[in-house]
Formats: structure tokens, C-alpha cells, sequence
């Protein structure tokens, strides 16, 4: 019998029929889940959702978003720190569809690594076909022990932007082993956005800062690992990709055009672009298949 996994997520005080459906689909393919929330959140949302189990929080992103949104980092390291062999991180309008053996190919595939997906937006929840949602990515599975040295402490958190850029790409560039799932399993029903780009720039700004360490750190492509040649190879390439952006970037960073707010966000809208194309070209693509899960 495969280890238990543990969905992560954070329910949001409203909107309950949407994410019990989604609750509902990661249950009954096997998952467990834990939504981390705020000690003022709880009572309606164990009222709600009284099957779930709720990790308090106490350290949110209240004074900067406004919002107590909760640290993905803090989310990886209560995984870590509870011992949990496979965990995820899925947003909670994101229902989950697939066989019964979805759970055993996330358990062998996520040993050891991290497994990442975008989502299908569907226009009522029962469509069987939907449309990739190519500029962002809405679930992660992985092995929490692989993060123990990994820098946790930027102000990603659910809720806002480029934390799903964040996780994939600076795992990548610290070497760990990173894989893009391309078969369906993700389904949200297509509604309109609620974005506050106020947050795109500030946000924007964490993920440059964490890979531009990452790239700081992992500079001396010498001391990669020579017997494992097709990850060198992957991560000597993220590194190339990375370094001819942020050359580009670094040249303007004390000039007029990076405190020129349009230009700021054309840069990190690039930023976003190249991590996407990374995940494409880089990151090995599995599917879901017999062979794949053996």
C-alpha cells in the first residue's frame, strides 16, 4: 500500500460549495488534506468542513498583502517537521480527476523529488475537456525531506503571484530533481479573476531576488554532479538561461528603468515567460501511464 499523501491547501472563509468540491474530488482519489488558516478563520471552516484537519497559524502575510495569507514556506516545513512522506501543495478551487492508482504514480514519482502541473479550465465542472492554463502552475507534490537545506524564508504565499514559478525553478537550479507532469489532473472551472496586480511588482521582486541567490549559490557549474549527465545538463542550462536575463536586468537596476513601474512590470512579466518556457524546455515531461507509475 502506498505512503499517504498530504494535500496542503488554505480554505478560504467563503466560496464553501466550490472548494468542498474540490476537497471532495483530492478524498476520494486517496489524499489526506490539511488547510493551514488563521485561529479567526477556524470556527466557520470546521463547521464547514468538520472531516478536515486545520493547522493554525500564527505568522502571516497580513502586514504587507493586507490579507493573513499563509507562507508557503511555513506549509513545507510543517511537512518536514511532522515527517510526512509525500505532500502537496494544491490551490483550493483545483479538483483533481484521475484513476485510482493517481495517488501510487504521485507517491514513486514525488520520492525524491518534486512533480508540478497546470491546471484545465473548464467552463462547467462537469466537462470532461478544458483548456490549459499555460502562464501559471496550480499543484505540487514532492518529498518534504528534499527541502531541509532549501531556502524557505522569502514572502511567497497563497494567495499571490509567482510562488508557483518560485518552488519549480530554484529547485531546479539547486539541483534537486524536478519533474512537469503533462497529463491532465487539474480542473478549475473558469470564473472571473479576481487579480490585484498592486502585488505582480512586489512579488515580482521575491522570486528575482530568490533566483538571482540561487544563481549566486550554484555559479561553479564545476562542482556539479559529472554522474548524473542528463540533470548537469538540465541544470547547467537553467543556470545559462537565467544569468542572460538577469545580465539584461542588472544593467538597469540603479537606473531610470526599473523605477519606471511599467517598464518594472514588463521585466517581470519576462521573468515570468522565461520560467515558463524553462518548466517546457528543461524540466523532463511524464504522463500518466502503466509503464510511468511502475
Amino acid at each position: 500500500m502506498p505512503s499517504p499523501i498530504v494535500i496542503g491547501t488554505s480554505l478560504a472563509p467563503r466560496d464553501f460549495d466550490l472548494q468542498r468540491g474540490s476537497v471532495d474530488s483530492w478524498r476520494a482519489l486517496g489524499f489526506e488534506v490539511v488547510s493551514f488558516n488563521v485561529a479567526d478563520e477556524l470556527d466557520i471552516l470546521r463547521t464547514e468542513f468538520p472531516y478536515l484537519t486545520f493547522v493554525p497559524v500564527e505568522r502571516t502575510a497580513q502586514t504587507f498583502v493586507g490579507r493573513p495569507l499563509v507562507f508557503i514556506g511555513d506549509m513545507i516545513r510543517h511537512f518536514i517537521d511532522e515527517g510526512v512522506a509525500v505532500a502537496g501543495l494544491v490551490n483550493a478551487d483545483i479538483a483533481l480527476r484521475g484513476h485510482q492508482d493517481l495517488r501510487s504514480f504521485l507517491a514513486n514519482q514525488a520520492r525524491g523529488a518534486l512533480v508540478f502541473g497546470h491546471r484545465q479550465d473548464i467552463a462547467e465542472e462537469q466537462a470532461d475537456r478544458g483548456t490549459t492554463y499555460e502562464i501559471g502552475f496550480d499543484y505540487f507534490f514532492f518529498d518534504p525531506d528534499i527541502y531541509r537545506d532549501f531556502n524557505l524564508d522569502y514572502r511567497f504565499c497563497f494567495g499571490m503571484p509567482f510562488w508557483d514559478y518560485w518552488l519549480p525553478v530554484c529547485s531546479l537550479l539547486e539541483g534537486l530533481t524536478v519533474k512537469r507532469l503533462d497529463s491532465p489532473i487539474a480542473y478549475h472551472v473558469e470564473h472571473e479573476l479576481n487579480w490585484d496586480f498592486t502585488f505582480f511588482n512586489s512579488f515580482g521582486g521575491e522570486f528575482y531576488r530568490s533566483v538571482a541567490a540561487a544563481l549566486e549559490r550554484n555559479a561553479d557549474l564545476a562542482k556539479m554532479d559529472s554522474a548524473a549527465p542528463e540533470e548537469t545538463a538540465r541544470r547547467h542550462f537553467g543556470l545559462l538561461y537565467f544569468q542572460f536575463l538577469f545580465e539584461s536586468i542588472a544593467q538597469d537596476e540603479d537606473g531610470e528603468t526599473l523605477r519606471n513601474q511599467v517598464r518594472r512590470e514588463a521585466y517581470f512579466t519576462d521573468l515570468a515567460k522565461f520560467a515558463l518556457t524553462l518548466s517546457r524546455r528543461v524540466v523532463p515531461g511524464i504522463r500518466l501511464s502503466a509503464e510511468a507509475a511502475e
